[in-house]
């Protein structure tokens, strides 16, 4: 069984490939529910750890019909907007299906988890 210390050690090390290799990198996700003190505090411990340039998370109830809950696009068409990125150029990674269907949506490449550490030689 691998340790979280372990996973986050090589999740970090990934990252920090990816951004010295001219990524920038973001955390989309939905977060339902959860107060702005929570998603707050969660966002200031991974500054911390990981070169994440910016969250962007959907707070809003399962129930609500929002445009930032994934997989709808908000989110990113945000982070789009605010880095002048060209979509067709960045990566969403994510095992679930949310992710994978964002992704898609917003016309970006996308990879699993498994699948980023073939593409990238990552040990993740």
């Amino acid at each position: 069984m691998v340790e979280e210390n372990e996973i986050s050690v090589n999740l970090m090390k990934a990252c920090k490939y990816l951004e010295n290799n001219g990524y920038l990198l973001f955390v989309i996700g939905n977060l339902p529910d959860v107060s702005n003190d929570v998603v707050n505090q969660l966002c200031e411990d991974i500054f911390k750890k990981f070169p994440i340039k910016e969250f962007y998370v959907c707070n809003h109830s399962f129930k609500e019909d929002c445009n930032c809950k994934l997989p709808k696009i908000g989110l990113i068409l945000d982070a789009e907007k605010r880095y002048n990125l060209d979509l067709s150029e960045c990566w969403m990674v994510g095992d679930d299906t949310p992710y994978v269907e964002c992704g898609m949506n917003a016309r970006m490449n996308i990879a699993s988890v498994s699948e980023l550490k073939n593409i990238f030689g990552l040990e993740i």
